[in-house]
């Protein structure tokens, strides 16, 4: 056994056993895609390799087109719990249709991976806690010892990390951090490497923000931490682009839709960016948010 007791395990929770059905799940989907991935390939075998790769291109394409422009279930806006009183007349399958871009802490993720969120050189992979290459962040206690005025700073939490000598838990959820002591915190998103990857184009964004702030376990979070109800009652405040967040409103799985003084849509700055700027007012408190998404 590589770990003699792991975290998160005990008899009574079953949770293992939905893993495992999930994994399974998962992994007849993608073996299912291999399979017809090589049928393809036998029945085309007399091609030419260049021109056959152009034709499932071509294909992919307009399998993505048709995703986008299909019918939703009837019943798609059950899955967003978007309050009429909060926000009239906003058409939820935005979130299902229209282009988005995320800037998330959590992990496993690509662009933690390939240095697209820091926007730096520090690469890797999934890795033995210690033993990383990727721009792995600081410790949360970091940022309430050691504040640094005018970032926001990508940040983990010790309990979630097991030191162990192989990858036996790659999921972590990473966060974006801002105390009290720091004054107004910011965050600029996409960044120069987000918008190189993406082939970013912000006429093609609506500026709508959401932000998702990290999960407590069973929901019960720890002393200091600042959510959606502590924004109604000031205890932190936040601007976009210099214009102040009038309100967010929860849209459900600790999503949060913003609000400035002209509704939900924001204008991106001269260099097609977003900087969200977050202040703590309330003492001994921060704030933590896994991610920003601009639909």
């Amino acid at each position: 056994m590589l770990v003699p007791k792991e975290k998160k395990q005990t008899s009574w929770h079953p949770g293992f056993k939905e893993h495992a059905r999930r994994g399974h799940s998962l992994a007849l989907f993608l073996v299912q895609a291999l399979l017809a991935a090589l049928k393809d390939l036998n029945e085309n075998q007399n091609k030419d390799i260049d021109e056959l790769l152009l034709q499932f291109q071509k294909e992919e394409e307009e399998l993505k087109a048709n995703f986008s422009k299909a019918d939703l279930p009837k019943d798609y806006k059950k899955a967003f719990k978007v309050d009429e009183k909060f926000v009239r007349d906003f058409d939820v399958s935005l979130f299902f249709k229209g282009r988005s871009l995320c800037h998330t802490g959590r992990l496993p993720s690509q662009t933690r991976y390939l240095g697209y969120l820091t926007n730096t050189q520090k690469v890797g992979g999934p890795g033995v806690v210690g033993n990383e290459t990727y721009d792995v962040g600081v410790n949360d206690k970091e940022v309430i010892a050691n504040p640094t005025n005018g970032s926001m700073r990508l940040a983990w939490e010790a309990r979630d990390r097991e030191r162990c000598p192989a990858v036996i838990k790659p999921d972590y959820k990473d966060f974006f951090m801002t105390t009290d002591k720091v004054g107004w915190a910011k965050l600029s998103f996409p960044n120069d490497a987000e918008k190189t990857a993406y082939n970013y184009v912000p006429s093609q964004f609506k500026g709508v923000i959401v932000l998702v702030f990290r999960s407590c376990d069973w929901g019960k979070c720890e002393k200091g931490f600042l959510d959606e109800e502590d924004y109604q009652k000031k205890r932190w405040e936040m601007k976009v682009n210099s214009e102040p967040v009038i309100e967010i409103g929860d849209i459900g799985a600790g999503a949060m839709l913003l609000k400035g003084k002209d509704g939900i849509y924001f204008t991106p700055n001269e260099e097609g960016a977003y900087d969200f700027e977050i202040k703590v007012n309330e003492p001994n408190s921060f704030v933590k948010l896994s991610s920003f998404i601009i639909f």
